[in-house]
């Protein structure tokens, strides 16, 4: 059921790559380098606004960054990708992942496959394996969520993560990394995706012939590691590990930076964990997804987002010591699937003032502040307000006006005073998938800091693409998202 794609789709395959690649070096001189070390960083979520928001804010308070401009968008070579899918100018990760890992436009939901099923398409990292390189695969999400997924197995669905998981240890990739798994039990659930990532575990009842996911890993010769003890301890040498976070919040995935605690381990200790394992005289390919910034921007949370793409750009930047010590030999890659939040900066209420320091004032993401927030029993407005004001700095250092009150005191009566008359969409407009009073306290954040958001869902924008090191030339320009793995492909297949 889980097996490699068959020999002729790999020579079809093969064929349409020489033909592109014909034509891409036929069109340009200076392409004519062969990466043998290949990283592919996609910030899940992060457009130019997310890049912007950052740097605005390492500028304006946190003088311990090594420089308000970010890692990644110091790059020297710049380009655009469009990103829509082929059933809507919109697309989700699963058909972003899709056309970034295999070349191939597809209906939003499905896993590289084409919109009707009917056929399978082959990741560029699958073709990285088979031409000896070894393959690392890292995400902040869990491993068989949509971005992650792409790269090494093909599903009708999102959704099905048990069937997507046990793809995982049939693709035989060398290194897996980060969050864990939201279904390795093959649990009949009826729970799934789901844009609302403060509530994300999966329920349901045993199958009577379903394997576990990480017992099935095991039987193909795979290490699985959850402490971080046994993270340390792993070498150079050591070969298919499965390396899950020993710190998870909800769906399976690695903690949010702003909440992890101290020592805690990041997406750049997976990163350079993964290049010690890696680097082999054949080279490897490595895919490192930001899955979180996604999450942060759904719930419109300007904080976590900073600290997100900062832990990212981290990430990225155990790549460019690498690079440094491999610049002939290195190809660094960075983008994102699609942008979320509809992130800008500037906002109505603020007009053209921001203060992005502001958000240094918030103490964790809205992941753990909607819970605590749950636990409250029939609190009063005020004892709200001094909750606000502990993690948010709303009230205290931030002054709130009388219409951020009046819309605090409305979520209030709507949480815990049997509503207020709005009807079902209006509430889904105004408060999205999330608690009422803090997402109303999270957009009065932003608001005070000069950020607004037009949405709790994705975008259409086009995403910059910065690269560095050998072939990055061919990744300059303006065109589209299936054009990225087509060109790593026509590279490394020299």
């Amino acid at each position: 059921m889980y097996q490699i794609k068959n020999t002729m789709k790999k020579i079809l395959l093969f064929s349409i790559i020489a033909l592109f690649s014909l034509s891409l070096f036929t069109s340009c001189t200076e392409q004519n380098e062969t990466p043998k070390y290949i990283f592919l960083f996609i910030g899940d979520g992060m457009g130019l606004g997310q890049q912007q928001l950052t740097e605005s804010y390492l500028g304006a308070y946190n003088s311990t960054y090594p420089d308000p401009k970010l890692y990644f968008t110091s790059l020297p070579q710049k380009g655009f990708i469009t990103t829509y899918s082929k059933s809507h100018k919109i697309t989700d990760s699963a058909a972003a992942g899709t056309a970034l890992a295999g070349g191939e436009k597809t209906d939003n939901g499905m896993i590289m496959k084409s919109g009707d099923g009917t056929e399978e398409y082959y990741s560029v990292a699958e073709v990285a394996k088979d031409l000896e390189m070894k393959v690392g695969i890292i995400s902040s999400v869990s491993l068989d969520h949509a971005t992650p997924a792409v790269f090494y197995a093909n599903a009708d669905s999102r959704n099905m993560y048990y069937e997507i998981s046990m793809q995982l240890p049939d693709s035989d990739f060398d290194f897996f990394g980060g969050g864990g798994f939201k279904n390795p039990e093959g649990l009949d659930t009826e729970k799934k995706y789901s844009e609302n990532y403060t509530h994300q575990d999966s329920e349901g009842e045993a199958v009577a012939d379903n394997k576990n996911m990480l017992e099935y890993a095991r039987e193909k010769g795979y290490t699985i590691i959850n402490t971080k003890e046994d993270f340390n301890s792993l070498k150079h040498g050591d070969e298919k590990v499965i390396a899950i976070n020993p710190e998870q919040q909800s769906g399976a995935a690695m903690t949010y930076a702003i909440d992890r605690n101290e020592g805690g381990l990041s997406l750049a200790d997976y990163v350079r964990k993964g290049i010690d394992l890696l680097e082999n005289e054949n080279g490897f390919f490595m895919m490192v997804e930001g899955g979180k910034i996604d999450w942060a921007c759904h719930s419109n949370d300007g904080a976590t987002v900073i600290h997100e793409v900062i832990d990212f750009d981290k990430a990225v930047g155990e790549a460019m010591k690498f690079y440094l010590n491999h610049p002939d030999e290195t190809l660094i890659i960075v983008t994102g699937d699609h942008e979320t939040g509809g992130l800008g900066l500037g906002s109505t209420i603020s007009g053209k003032g921001n203060d992005i320091a502001l958000f240094n004032n918030q103490k964790a993401s809205l992941e753990v502040i909607e819970k605590h927030m749950s636990m409250l029993t029939e609190p009063t407005f005020e004892q709200i307000l001094t909750e606000i004001d502990s993690y948010f700095g709303l009230g205290t250092e931030i002054a709130l006006t009388d219409y951020d009150i009046k819309r605090l005191r409305k979520a209030y009566n709507h949480t815990y005073r049997g509503g207020d008359g709005m009807t079902e969409s209006e509430v889904s407009a105004t408060y999205g998938y999330y608690d009422p009073l803090t997402i109303t306290a999270t957009h009065i954040l932003s608001e005070k800091a000069g950020v607004d958001w037009t949405t709790y869902s994705h975008t259409s924008m086009p995403l910059p693409v910065h690269s560095i090191g050998a072939g990055s030339e061919m990744f300059g320009g303006y065109y589209d998202n299936t054009d990225i793995p087509k060109k790593i492909i026509a590279l490394i297949s020299e």
